[in-house]
Formats: structure tokens, sequence, C-alpha cells
């Protein structure tokens, strides 16, 4: 970036590595009625399911986000920004921590969050460069070695059944 002072002899100049320049797209130039592609996971569990324990306070989230017109990381309109609603309640602003992977169309979150144990819940929001929105949900608990939690599961069976001194459970 280089900077002259009008109508005095100074001059500035400078450098910044993250800029990142996506040509400017307007609703009425495409037909993409499609918000983003949104995938949320965690580090550490590649086989996450919505509803599954983590083990840990401090998850890293990890979400994928993709769309052929780019991602809007402006902070306006307010409506419009990459975010996450923790717990149905508290709304954080992710572009911060947005790394594109793939040009302009594809990029990854990566974020350290500190939960207490229990139940949570999440939701990503983004939009494409034209204004349609993507969401994901999911939900995951919490637990640690002070955790108290029920375990239920009707797939359980113990065997023999009946028992007299000992039983497996399968």
């Amino acid at each position: 970036v280089f900077a002259l002072e009008d109508g005095l002899e100074r001059d500035g100049s400078g450098a910044y590595d993250r800029l990142v320049i996506a040509p400017t797209i307007s609703p009425g130039q495409v037909s993409d009625v499609q918000g983003p592609e949104i995938q949320v996971r965690f580090e550490g569990y590649e086989k996450f399911v919505d509803g599954d324990f983590l083990f840990t306070e401090r998850p890293v989230i990890l979400i994928e986000i993709e769309d052929a017109t780019g991602i809007n990381l402006r902070p306006f309109p307010q409506f419009a920004r990459l975010e996450v609603e923790l717990d149905g309640r508290e709304r954080i602003d992710l572009a911060e921590d947005f790394t594109y992977t793939g040009g302009y169309t594809r990029g990854q979150v990566r974020r350290i969050f500190s939960l207490p144990p229990g139940e949570h819940s999440l939701e990503v929001k983004a939009f494409d460069n034209v204004g349609n929105r993507g969401s994901a949900k999911t939900t995951f608990t919490i637990v640690n070695e002070s955790t108290d939690f029920e375990l239920v599961d009707t797939a359980i069976a113990p065997y023999p059944n009946p028992f007299q001194d000992e039983v497996d459970i399968l």
C-alpha cells in the first residue's frame, strides 16, 4: 500500500499479508439461491456425530465452509456475519478465525472454546457474497473425570440371563 498526503510532501507505505480480494458479485449476476455448505467437527474426534461426548473442557472446533460465490466476511450488514451461536444465547463472531483454503470459495475456522461439563449446542451461520444464508447445528456433551451421568442403553444385555454370581455385559 502506498499513500501520498495531498498538498504536502509526505508519503507512506506498508504491507499486510492477509489481504484477500475476491471478485464482486451482485445478486443479479448469478442465479445462486443456496447458502454456503457448512461442516462442523472437532479436532481429535474424526468420527464425531451429533450428540457425541467430548472428553475435554477445551474442545477445538473445526468448521469447513464452501460456496461458489465466496464467503462473506464483512461485518455488515449485522445479520449477515459469520458467527456461531453457543447454547442458544451467546453469539461469537468467527470472521477473524476464518482462513481461506481453496481460493475465495472455501475456508476453515479453527477455534478453541472453554466450556463447562454438560450438554451444549451450537449453530454456525455463514453467508455467501450474494447474501444467501447457510447454517449447521450440532449438539455435544462435555465430560470430565468428575462428571456424573446415567448410562442408559437398551441394547445392553447381561449373559447369562438370569445370572447368579457373575455376568458378562455384551
